[in-house]
């Protein structure tokens, strides 16, 4: 018979979302009574939840149930019921940040909160290292040749989502200005 080994993982509860707890590695997890006949009564035991992914934003979230009234669902991120666990409720007119960048990384030790204007500053900061003027140029350059922009994205290093932006002006606008021919509002 094989021998099975006790794992001590701490598991704190999420404040305001009931039977839901999170632990330090990022992983989410559902605390409940055990299916038995009352045998444990007033024992909890926790199920790791296995959390899906938005593929348009890269992040991580569970759906929770019965939240607002029963036969009801929301979705709720995994880096905020992890950094609500461990950092205490979100501050009004915060974010909650992934230190290195990694919105899969949901581990409590890289998630911060930000105010919504250090955030946004930070995340034009680290596009600015991964894009400069001639890089932007042969960015644009390659989608007007039909490059897909999960293929410019690729070659590039950044998300499709940056790529996105790019094309349509929203980031490196004075660039975009010059690759289309438009006056610069400098």
């Amino acid at each position: 018979m094989a021998k099975c080994r006790t794992i001590r993982v701490e598991i704190r509860e999420v404040p305001g979302i009931p039977d839901i707890g999170a632990n330090r590695d990022g992983r989410v997890w559902r605390i409940t009574e055990p299916r038995r006949n009352g045998s444990n009564k007033g024992l909890k035991v926790p199920y790791p939840l296995k959390p899906m992914t938005n593929k348009a934003l890269g992040y991580q979230y569970i759906n929770v149930y019965g939240l607002d009234g029963p036969g009801t669902q929301c979705v709720k991120y995994v880096h905020d019921l992890v950094s609500s666990a461990f950092h205490g409720p979100k501050p009004d007119g915060h974010q909650v940040d992934h230190d290195d960048g990694d919105r899969a990384n949901n581990v409590a030790s890289n998630l911060k909160y930000r105010t919504s204007g250090n955030h946004c500053q930070k995340h034009i900061l680290e596009r600015a290292k991964k894009l400069d003027p001639q890089k932007v140029q042969s960015l644009l350059q390659a989608l007007a040749n039909d490059v897909t922009i999960r293929g410019v994205a690729e070659r590039f290093g950044i998300s499709p989502v940056t790529v996105w932006k790019t094309k349509h002006g929203y980031y490196w606008h004075q660039e975009w200005c010059r690759f289309n021919n438009q006056v610069v509002d400098e």
